[in-house]
């Protein structure tokens, strides 16, 4: 079975979510109507073309495989925005796509029908079919300057995408009076990105009780160490569960509490 067969096929009960991990900063969130969300999928080998970033393990899903309801991407970056795969992503019929403006000129240059886009910034709330997308601040400095996060809200269940940060807690307080339960974050520390030990600093802060990293081992110039991460969270974050994804298989978060 496919990777996409298994997202399309899998049932999600009522309170739960299930987070699957596409490797890098990609991800797929499933809920229990159905509503499959992809996050910065990079499917492609475009970062290699465009920064000279070859990737090290080869994607699991290709874009003609990809079904979507929505795509939300955080910033213009190509491993982000992945050129290569929107254009065959966002044939689908009914697909939206959801970034910041200037991922949503990069779209219409790659000619994705306009009324398949929407453009957000921080600050937008936007209502899906099974959550509402409030858009957050992020801090890629220069390299991305309006890059944004997304706080997934699923009938009171929040995931923390906080897209490609550094570390500003001042700046961040916001998303983290949101109370997110799950939280998903870069531990890469290059490019303006959280380490491992910022992003275990940004686990405390939120009170979260599962954090997932993200954005490592894709290319070999971004390193990034998940066992040094867990190692923080388990002293900063106690309280709080890491959650290592294998590449290609999925976390299922339960809403209720009963059955966590």
């Amino acid at each position: 079975m496919s990777l996409q067969e298994e997202i399309k096929k899998l049932e999600v009960s009522t309170g739960n979510i299930a987070i699957f991990w596409l490797g890098n900063a990609g991800f797929v969130l499933k809920s229990a109507q159905g509503e499959i969300i992809y996050i910065d999928p990079y499917l492609s080998n475009c970062a290699e073309r465009l920064y000279g970033f070859q990737r090290i393990y080869p994607s699991l899903i290709t874009e003609d495989e990809v079904e979507a309801d929505y795509v939300l991407i955080s910033h213009e970056h190509g491993d982000h925005l992945d050129v290569d795969s929107i254009p065959s992503i966002m044939e689908q019929e009914e697909i939206k796509l959801i970034a910041p403006q200037p991922c949503i000129d990069k779209c219409c240059n790659l000619g994705v029908n306009k009324d398949k886009l929407l453009q957000v910034e921080e600050g937008s709330e936007v209502e899906l079919n099974s959550c509402k997308v409030r858009v957050v601040f992020a801090d890629h400095g220069d390299l991305a300057p309006q890059a944004v996060g997304y706080m997934l809200d699923f009938a009171g269940t929040k995931v923390y995408y906080t897209g490609d940060t550094a570390y500003t807690p001042d700046k961040m307080e916001l998303a983290f009076g949101m109370e997110p339960e799950v939280l998903i974050a870069p531990i890469n520390g290059k490019f303006n990105n959280l380490n491992p030990l910022e992003a275990a600093l940004v686990t405390r802060d939120c009170k979260v009780e599962v954090v997932i990293p993200s954005h490592f081992w894709m290319f070999a110039e971004h390193n990034g160490n998940p066992g040094e991460f867990v190692e923080y969270v388990d002293y900063i974050a106690p309280e709080a569960e890491s959650e290592l994804i294998t590449l290609g298989d999925y976390y299922l978060y339960s809403g209720n509490e009963e059955n966590r």
